[in-house]
């Protein structure tokens, strides 16, 4: 083999390797999704399989672009990035309260507060 030969034989090796993990990202993708049924996953598997170029571009090209876990990880973000004051501001309240009617004092409600605060 010469130099060229080597070249070449590493470029094909390193398009299959990238080829496989393709395919095994698909085929984890397929199985993680809870809003397809059993017998879809079957059939994306069974496709990537038969024709795997086919396959991983009509997958890639019909996947909805947030599944059910990235909608339900982003709403859960977004309430607790907007919660995230509200419950602060609360719980200063709820501290303030506890100072003016005597429960607490100024020393541990100034401690409480900057605990609260962060």
């Amino acid at each position: 083999m010469n130099f060229w030969q080597v070249v070449m034989l590493m470029a094909w090796l390193m398009l299959f390797a990238v080829f496989i993990w393709a395919m095994v990202a698909v085929f984890i993708d397929v199985a993680n999704r809870a809003d397809v049924s059993g017998v879809v996953t079957v059939g994306w598997i069974v496709l990537v399989l038969v024709a795997p170029v086919l396959g991983m571009l009509l997958y890639v090209w019909k996947r909805p672009k947030l599944t059910v876990y990235e909608r339900r990880d982003a709403e859960a973000y977004e309430a607790a990035v907007v919660r995230g004051g509200t419950v602060k501001a609360e719980q200063i309240a709820e501290l303030a309260r506890l100072l003016s009617d005597g429960a607490i004092t100024q020393d541990e409600y100034l401690k409480l507060k900057a605990e609260t605060i962060g």
